[in-house]
């Protein structure tokens, strides 16, 4: 993921601007980032037939531990299990 500097000027506005339109929709760019991993993260699960570790790392996740508490804690079941259930 881009870091936010880049991030606001592929989109032709200031850090500041970019940081204030996150504001106005009620997140920060760590929130941002944070659901974009997931979300990559779920899509890997579902549509991949690779390790639980190696999404992990590919949706830069720090280790299989931080990527199974992040599924616990977002939708409550284990990463292996949510691939499972669907």
């Amino acid at each position: 993921l881009l870091p936010t500097g880049e991030a606001a000027s592929s989109m032709n506005l200031s850090l500041r601007s970019f940081q204030r339109a996150l504001a106005e929709e009620g997140l920060s760019y760590q929130q941002l980032q944070a659901e974009v991993r997931f979300r990559l993260a779920g899509w890997h699960l579902l549509k991949r037939v690779v390790p639980i570790a190696e999404v992990g790392f590919v949706c830069g996740y720090s280790d299989q531990a931080h990527l199974t508490r992040e599924f616990n804690k977002r939708v409550g079941v284990a990463p292996a299990k949510y691939r499972d259930l669907f």
